[in-house]
């Protein structure tokens, strides 16, 4: 298999790299998490834009919070058929 991770490979992002972390808790903050993906097979139509850390710091001082109840971002992206 030769797979890739949907969020580092799709266009749209720009500069096509991971998200500058998936979790953030009071004393931990890194990306952990992947959506992988057999690229000869499929392709990147869409991912889930992510909160940027500004915006998850002024809900509350980390993850899991009472608007976000997982200490880990939620993923998703769609995919097409090549």
């Amino acid at each position: 298999m030769s797979l890739k991770s949907a969020y580092g490979e799709y266009p749209g992002s720009g500069a096509r790299s991971e998200p500058p972390f998936t979790t953030l808790t009071a004393t931990f903050k890194d990306t952990i998490d992947y959506i992988f993906y057999e690229h000869d097979k499929l392709s990147v139509h869409q991912v889930m834009l992510l909160p940027d850390e500004k915006t998850l710091l002024a809900e509350n001082p980390a993850l899991p919070s009472a608007k976000r109840p997982s200490d880990h971002l939620p993923l998703k992206c769609t995919f097409r058929f090549n």
